[in-house]
């Protein structure tokens, strides 16, 4: 009988030891994977294009995901609360998120020069949203010219 303790109790050390260690390792990678707020910063800086850096800065400030992004309408935006609202995000659920005053003021360049009607940023034919894959690859164009090696994305 002891002779299985034993090996129960081994076995349980061996579980309980390989699980810390698989948190471990998890930890490591989350903090590998992260853009910082100064490669981010680089990022924004090596954008020269209006919309590009408008739709890259509405990401990272409010905490968009690409799909939400794309699929903008300039009704959803309401500067005077300072707030975004996604309709049918993320399984079907509407959302709010914080607009900052920076983003405010580079949506409203934004507006002014493109003069966006259904989708706040249209695609290559009227009235159709920005493709996801098109918002990812001006991220890996960025991220390559401002020499940001991570693989962090949006």
């Amino acid at each position: 009988m002891e002779k299985n303790e034993a090996k129960a109790q081994a076995y349980n050390t061996l579980v309980f030891q390989y699980s810390r260690l698989e948190e471990q390792i998890r930890l490591i990678r989350a903090e590998n994977f992260e853009l910082s707020k100064e490669d981010i910063e680089k990022i924004l800086k090596a954008v020269e294009n209006l919309k590009h850096k408008t739709i890259l800065l509405l990401c990272y400030s409010s905490g968009l995901r690409v799909s939400e992004v794309a699929k903008l309408r300039v009704a959803e935006i309401d500067s005077h609360r300072m707030i975004v609202n996604i309709k049918a995000a993320k399984g079907k659920k509407d959302r709010i998120v914080p607009l900052s005053p920076t983003t405010l003021k580079y949506l409203r360049e934004y507006f002014k020069e493109y003069k966006p009607t259904g989708f706040f940023f249209e695609g290559q034919y009227e009235g159709e949203p920005y493709s996801t894959r098109s918002i990812q690859l001006i991220l890996a164009a960025a991220k390559k010219k401002a020499k940001v090696n991570k693989p962090g994305s949006i």
